[in-house]
C-alpha cells in the first residue's frame, strides 16, 4: 500500500512539472505575437522618418559650372579671360595674369550669377574681396568683376567649327562623316570656347573593346588651345566633352 502511495504521489508531482512547463511553454510562444504589433508599428514609423528625412532634403548648393572652363573676350578683343575651377587667367597684349579665387554668397537665376569672390595673386597669399556678375541674354553672356582688369562677353549660340587635319582615316573608323564631327565639337565650343574657329585633328584614336566605344581629339585655334575628345559609343552616339 505504501509503495501504491509513493507511485500516485510521483505522478500527481510529475503532472504539476508538466502543468508548470506548459503555462511557460504557452508564455514563450505568446510573447512574440503580442509583441509583433509593436515592431509593425516601430518600422511604419521608421519608414515615414525616412520619407519625411528624404523630402526635407536640401537642395544643391548653386556653383559657378555654368562659366568654368570657359573663354571670354574683352569688348576692344585685345585681351582674353580663362575661368578654371579656382582661377581667373586673363592674357592681354601686355602678358598674363592669374588670380586665385573662392567663391561665396553665389546666386544663380535665368537672367545669371551674382557671387562674392575672395581673390589673391598667389595661392594661399593675401586675399581681397571682389563682386562677380554675370548676365545673360541677346545671345551671350557678359561677366564684371572688380578684381579683373576689363569686362568679358562670350558668345552663347552654335558657332560653326572648321576642322583640319581630319581624312578618310577618322571617318573611315567612326563610320561618320567630317561634318558629324564638326556639329559636335561646334555644339561643345559655343559654351566651352566660342571664339574658337578651328579644330585641329591629333590623329590619336583610343579603342575600347570591351565596350566598343572609340575616342578621339581635337585641338582648337582658341588662346588656350583647347583639347576637345570626340567620342562614339556603342550605340553610335557621337559626343564632344
Amino acid at each position: 500500500m505504501e509503495k501504491k502511495n509513493k507511485i500516485i504521489m510521483g505522478l500527481a508531482i510529475g503532472a504539476v512539472v508538466l502543468a508548470v512547463a506548459s503555462g511557460a511553454a504557452r508564455c514563450s510562444m505568446t510573447q512574440p505575437s503580442e509583441s509583433a504589433p509593436q515592431s509593425s508599428d516601430a518600422a511604419a514609423e521608421a519608414q515615414q522618418q525616412e520619407a519625411q528625412t528624404a523630402g526635407d532634403s536640401p537642395a544643391a548648393d548653386p556653383d559657378l559650372s555654368l562659366i568654368e572652363n570657359t573663354e571670354w573676350q574683352s569688348g576692344d578683343g585685345k585681351s582674353t579671360l580663362t575661368v578654371m575651377p579656382g582661377v581667373l587667367i586673363e592674357k592681354s597684349e601686355t602678358g598674363e595674369s592669374l588670380l586665385y579665387y573662392e567663391a561665396s554668397d553665389i546666386i544663380e537665376t535665368d537672367s545669371g550669377i551674382t557671387a562674392n569672390l575672395s581673390v589673391s595673386k598667389e595661392k594661399g597669399g593675401k586675399e581681397t574681396q571682389a563682386a562677380l556678375a554675370v548676365t545673360k541674354g541677346n545671345g551671350q553672356m557678359t561677366l564684371a568683376c572688380d578684381a579683373l582688369a576689363t569686362d568679358y562677353s562670350m558668345k552663347t549660340g552654335e558657332s560653326s567649327i572648321a576642322l583640319a587635319g581630319a581624312d578618310e582615316n577618322l571617318t573611315g573608323l567612326y563610320g561618320r562623316e567630317s561634318g558629324d564631327f564638326a556639329a559636335a565639337i561646334s555644339k561643345w565650343a559655343s559654351a566651352k570656347s566660342p571664339y574658337a574657329t578651328k579644330a585641329t585633328w591629333t590623329k590619336e584614336v583610343w579603342i575600347d573593346y570591351g565596350s566598343g566605344s572609340k575616342v578621339t581629339t581635337f585641338v582648337l585655334d582658341d588662346g588656350a588651345r583647347s583639347v576637345v575628345s570626340v567620342t562614339l559609343s556603342a550605340n553610335g552616339e557621337l559626343v564632344a566633352s
